[in-house]
């Protein structure tokens, strides 16, 4: 099992992108593989997407008030890639969920 090692930096980024580079990122796993994502906000949508799709996530907030996310592959995206990347919400929808 191979982990990306350095975290991906998506704090600043203008919306959807903090969300389309995660998602990206978490496509492009193997099964078991994972990533950190270091996000400015709890990203409470990405999570519910990401979940849904079959990925572990375990978040914690950083001493800076950042939050570092650990997103984990199952297995079962892989029979989803297609549909996970097009379901990726527009600002409004993840701004209105928040």
């Amino acid at each position: 099992m191979k982990n990306i090692p350095t975290p991906l930096d998506v704090r600043g980024l203008s919306c959807p992108e903090p969300f389309r580079k995660a998602t990206e990122q978490a496509m492009a796993l193997d099964p078991g593989e994972s990533f950190e994502l270091l996000i400015s906000v709890e990203p409470q949508p990405l999570f519910g997407h990401l979940k849904k799709n079959g990925f572990l996530i375990d978040s914690h907030s950083t001493a800076n008030g950042d939050f570092l996310v650990e997103i984990t592959a199952t297995g079962q995206h892989i029979d989803n890639r297609d549909k996970i990347l097009v379901d990726i919400p527009s600002c409004h929808q993840v701004n209105s969920t928040a």
